[in-house]
């Protein structure tokens, strides 16, 4: 929330000159619009992370909703767990002691034949003590594969294959490009209001407005979210302008607060203490940041870019940058 200095009402008619510091503010302030800069930065990480793995291909996660082939196959071998030695049962003729050992089977491996008579393999994992003997060495098993893609398959009951994480890796992968999506949907939202604001600061007519109502969010999760309706003279009528605020009763200013709002359409308006940064009006009423340093908005957005600029490079073949594994 922006902080309002000066006289407003000694503020120049229109159009105004609105200086490049307070434009960094409106797209770039706010701790939402920081926040969703710094998430974008900290995707990119898992997303690099992983695209420089030949081996990991973060649509195989997906690969089994595609077309996939029932087969029959060949159990390999057996795959150990932890091997636990019992207490002795006795000792034998030869005096040395008899023990039991219990071994833990944690799965099975198994070989099956896909299209041109391709022999592949695979493992699976989560057989209980009661199936051990149903799958020894030798035994057929029922294999399901991807067409497209016959390396990879599964037993169908069973789980696939984890060795080296890369499953998890590959949810990882898609966990950051969903929140990467959301982080920057966040932030040119805010550069679409930045406009919005610097053109109303550029052409709005000055008014003031009033506080007429507040309505709480329908969304459970963000309760704090409310929507602030304001009411203000616009020529020979009223308009109001609605917004959504997370700020406390005691934050909201009981004064009519400085607004700008266009002449043809006064709906479209800007209150100007909820906007992000801080605004004073000088001596000569032209528009300023006061003491305030707004460049500060700049760094995560910049090194955001930059990252991402860099993947992009590395990705294309245009330049070769150190890899992160």
């Amino acid at each position: 929330m922006a902080t309002v200095g000066g006289v407003f009402d000694e503020l120049t008619a229109p159009p105004r000159k609105v200086p490049f510091t307070i434009a960094v503010s409106s797209f770039l302030g706010g701790a939402p619009t920081q926040a969703a800069w710094l998430i974008l930065a900290l995707a990119l990480v898992p997303i690099w992370y992983v695209t420089q793995h030949k081996d990991i291909d973060p649509f195989d996660a997906f690969a089994f909703w595609g077309e996939t082939k029932i087969v029959h196959g060949t159990v390999s071998s057996l795959i150990d767990g932890k091997h636990q030695t019992m207490t002795s049962f006795g000792v034998d003729r030869a005096g040395y002691e008899n023990y039991l050992e219990r071994i833990e089977i944690l799965g099975m491996r198994y070989s099956y034949k896909g299209p041109h008579d391709t022999w592949y393999h695979g493992r699976a994992y989560g057989l209980t003590q009661r199936e051990v003997d149903r799958y020894n060495a030798g035994q057929s098993v029922k294999v399901e594969y991807v067409v497209r893609k016959p390396s990879l398959s599964r037993v169908p009951g069973y789980e696939r294959d984890r060795s080296g994480g890369a499953g998890f890796l590959q949810w990882v992968f898609w966990g950051a490009v969903v929140l990467g999506t959301l982080a920057l949907r966040v932030a040119l939202s805010q550069i679409k209001r930045g406009l919005r604001s610097i053109r109303l600061l550029t052409r709005g007519i000055a008014a003031r407005a009033e506080l007429t109502a507040v309505a709480p969010s329908r969304l459970k999760a963000v309760v704090a979210n409310r929507k602030l309706t304001y009411s203000f003279p616009a020529g020979e009528g009223m308009g109001t302008t609605s917004l959504w605020s997370t700020k406390r009763d005691d934050e909201l200013s009981a004064d009519r607060e400085p607004v700008l709002y266009d002449a043809d359409q006064p709906a479209r308006a800007l209150v100007l203490r909820h906007m992000p940064g801080h605004i004073e009006v000088d001596d000569d009423g032209n528009l300023t940041e006061g003491l305030f340093n707004p460049y500060n908005y700049l760094w995560l957005p910049v090194l955001c870019v930059l990252a991402w600029w860099c993947y992009a490079m590395e990705s294309a073949g245009i330049s070769s940058l150190p890899k992160l594994w």
